[in-house]
């Protein structure tokens, strides 16, 4: 019977100290950008040119992080444009169109 207590103790003392560990530093970066296409189908992207390019009419972006970009970025495409609540810049002398 007192092995069976200690044991679940140990067993105890132990999920409760993982519990605590923080995970979410060792947590990959990911990407600065999502593309959600009309099928469903996601697909990350490291900058908003590659997004744009890679998505179809119907296609939701989606910021993860903050993006600055220095490309000039065309949207000829029915494309819907997610900030998620962070900020899109651009350089000076290119737009985002």
């Amino acid at each position: 019977m007192f092995k069976k207590r200690k044991l679940i103790s140990i067993m105890l003392t132990i999920s409760m100290m993982l519990t605590l560990f923080p995970f979410a530093a060792f947590a990959e970066e990911g990407n600065a950008v999502t593309v959600t296409k009309s099928d469903t189908t996601t697909a990350g992207y490291a900058d908003l040119a590659s997004a744009v390019s890679a998505a179809d009419d119907g296609s939701i972006i989606t910021l993860n992080k903050p993006v600055t970009t220095d490309q000039q970025v065309t949207m000829d495409k029915n494309i819907t444009l997610d900030l998620g609540g962070f900020t899109l810049e651009s350089s000076a002398d290119q737009a985002i169109v």
